[in-house]
């Protein structure tokens, strides 16, 4: 088992600048897709300077071969069209998925202009079964869209901040004084429908075969927030602060530049990530006597002074930007166990750690212990 090997959630797509700042600590990162990606296009990592599975793509529950041709056809509709009975489509969709369980003649006329006729006759629960599976790769479909089109939106952001720190490096040479500071980057808006989302994955937790992991990664505050929820809502308390680790991120240089020095990095910073490895084992596979107290943690942590000084030398902050890696732990359960996941293998663990990635400025949870 390798604890940092995350699954990254709740997105089922990654951007190019969130890939290789996660690179610069974890090894691999799971990601779930709702269907195989037929499209190049919206690969969900290709990053240059990182090895080829540095994302290890899984489908939790497969399309059947009946399915992936009305489905795959349903989604190139969706994105050529978005509007008319796709946008009624949508609604529907979202609104069943809302209000799960009913079912009305809408719901079972999608149903039947998906599936063929077959020539043999499906049993109701089969075909609840199979709506509610393609309604849920349908919202997680649909949620890929938007945030496919908040990530260009946020790259064509960065390209003009860019251009505005060079004027500004230019106008404070001319004039000889200080120029007005750069604006922060902008990081993309968090999308609507959390709840929506949250909720189909669920589905394909429930019926998938997902392998438990004992850490997952996230770059969604609201996300992390259901997960908060749900766990408070089991056991009674919030989830623990662990700690919190500076991340470096490409999103104020060039990501070609970023991930040259991504090697380099990794190898300064690999006994680091050997200690992190051992610490939060040791965390994980402690056995909780009593949830509502707070975690004992174990002698020997990682050296934050070196990764902190490993950071400053190899991505200067006048370059390159910060982010923050905020760990917390989830005692006495699983991710799994939360998301009343039936199949796959059970948590090789005791506890869960949610890792969140927050900017520097964002005050969102409480401080670490």
């Amino acid at each position: 088992m390798d604890i940092l090997a995350p699954l990254y959630f709740p997105d089922s797509l990654i951007d190019r600048s969130t890939s290789l700042s996660l690179a610069a600590l974890f090894n691999h990162l799971r990601i779930l897709r709702p269907v195989a990606e037929t499209d190049p296009a919206s690969g969900s990592c290709n990053d240059p300077g990182m090895d080829a599975d540095f994302c290890q793509v899984q489908i939790p529950c497969p399309l059947q071969e009946d399915e992936q041709q009305g489905f795959q056809q349903m989604i190139k509709e969706i994105r050529t069209q978005g509007d008319g009975f796709i946008t009624q489509l949508k609604m529907m969709t979202i609104a069943s998925m809302t209000a799960p369980g009913k079912r009305d003649e809408s719901s079972q006329s999608i149903l039947s202009a998906l599936f063929p006729a077959s020539g043999k006759t499906r049993e109701t629960d089969e075909q609840n079964l199979r709506l509610e599976l393609w309604q849920a790769r349908l919202i997680l479909k649909l949620a890929e869209i938007v945030d496919m089109a908040d990530s260009q939106l946020a790259e064509q952001l960065g390209s003009l901040e860019g251009f505005e720190s060079d004027m500004l490096q230019q106008l404070q040479g001319e004039t000889g004084g200080a120029a007005p500071s750069a604006m922060p980057p902008r990081r993309p808006t968090v999308t609507a429908g959390m709840e929506n989302r949250f909720r189909a994955w669920k589905t394909l937790f429930k019926y998938g075969k997902i392998d438990d992991s004992p850490v997952w990664v996230s770059v969604r505050p609201d996300g992390a927030d259901i997960l908060f929820r749900i766990h408070e809502k089991q056991f009674g308390h919030q989830p623990f602060p662990l700690m919190e680790l500076p991340l470096p991120t490409p999103k104020r240089a060039n990501p070609e530049e970023f991930a040259r020095k991504l090697p380099l990095f990794r190898q300064e910073t690999r006994q680091f990530r050997q200690q992190l490895t051992s610490f939060l084992t040791r965390i994980l596979d402690q056995k909780v006597q009593d949830p509502l107290l707070p975690p004992v943690l174990p002698d020997g942590g990682p050296d934050l002074h070196h990764w902190q000084e490993a950071i400053d030398h190899i991505f200067p902050e006048e370059q390159f930007g910060r982010d923050r890696l905020s760990l917390n732990l989830f005692p006495g359960t699983s991710f799994g166990t939360l998301f009343n996941k039936k199949n796959g293998t059970p948590s090789p663990c005791n506890n869960g750690i949610l890792a969140l990635v927050l900017p520097v400025s964002d005050d969102s949870l409480p401080p670490s212990m």
